[in-house]
């Protein structure tokens, strides 16, 4: 009797264990890379997308996952470089452990925060996107992906970029390319993710500051083509019009207009030349509308 009753305990000391292994906070769910095949069913209707993040000495990124609901959530981020293959990359926890993989599995307690600081590309990219999945009960979650730029050891500024769901359609501001104070030139950075599985073309529009009411029609249009299915767009405002000094004329500012084919996860930073100070720039998603009299207007989401 005594030996049975230890054998339970024993079975069901085990059972715990196990039961706490497969329920840990991060997992390591796949060292696969190569070739992705996206989920199918719900998990590929919930998605976030991070479109960049830099590992190297001069830069590091990190991402916050934070649980807004009253309950348990699972997650899963996928890895993948710029042509939308999978990618390992060896990570820290907030707890300093270390995990290294090409996908994990997230779980999150109500209201929990889960820190990911990516340390190193382990498969030889420059840089990484990170996609997110979750049940369509599990989307109740919010994710800050932070930038850290060093020189040496020393950190020098970090700014952190608020997630939000893949559109078709956005905005993204363009400062004055010459700064007032510092006289140094800037310049706007843009990662586009293309998340559908679908090949997406982008129409990318200049417009003016607006005054007087002159930016009702673009300054200049161009096509964005063929960005592949999970793969991305990386440049500045430069690549895409390298005479917008000339086209913007003394008008300091203005904003482009990105009409897409297939759904696009969209991150702006802003730098100077000879520093290392940035900022993150708005990207403000909308869909057409038509109006009572048949004009076509923005509808921005609220």
């Amino acid at each position: 009797m005594k030996h049975r009753t230890l054998l339970c305990l024993l079975i069901a000391a085990l059972i715990s264990v196990v039961a706490t292994v497969q329920a840990g906070r991060i997992e390591v769910a796949s060292t696969e890379v190569g070739d992705y095949t996206r989920p199918t069913g719900k998990r590929a209707q919930v998605l976030k997308v991070v479109p960049h993040m830099a590992i190297n000495d001069s830069w590091r990124s990190a991402v916050m996952v934070r649980n807004n609901a009253n309950r348990t959530i699972a997650i899963t981020m996928d890895l993948l470089n710029s042509d939308g293959n999978l990618a390992q990359a060896s990570i820290f926890d907030g707890a300093n452990e270390n995990f290294r993989g090409s996908s994990f599995n997230l779980n999150l307690s109500p209201f929990e925060i889960i820190v990911l600081e990516f340390d190193q590309i382990l498969t030889g990219e420059a840089n990484l996107q990170a996609f997110f999945y979750s049940e369509d009960f599990d989307s109740e979650y919010s994710i800050e992906t932070t930038y850290s730029s060093f020189e040496g050891q020393t950190k020098n500024a970090t700014v952190g970029v608020f997630t939000d769901a893949p559109g078709p359609n956005f905005l993204i501001n363009v400062d004055q390319r010459i700064d007032s104070y510092s006289e140094r030139r800037k310049f706007r950075g843009m990662a586009l993710t293309n998340t559908s599985n679908e090949s997406c073309d982008c129409r990318v529009s200049l417009f003016d500051a607006g005054l007087n009411g002159q930016n009702f029609q673009p300054l200049v249009t161009i096509n964005l083509n063929s960005i592949p299915s999970g793969g991305k767009f990386l440049g500045i405002t430069y690549d895409l019009f390298p005479s917008i000094d000339q086209l913007l004329g003394q008008s300091p500012y203005g904003y482009l207009e990105f009409v897409c084919t297939q759904n696009v996860s969209a991150l702006a930073l802003a730098f100077e030349n000879g520093t290392q100070i940035s900022s993150s720039i708005p990207v403000d998603y909308f869909s057409f509308a038509q109006t009572k009299d048949g004009e076509t207007v923005r509808k921005f989401r609220k």
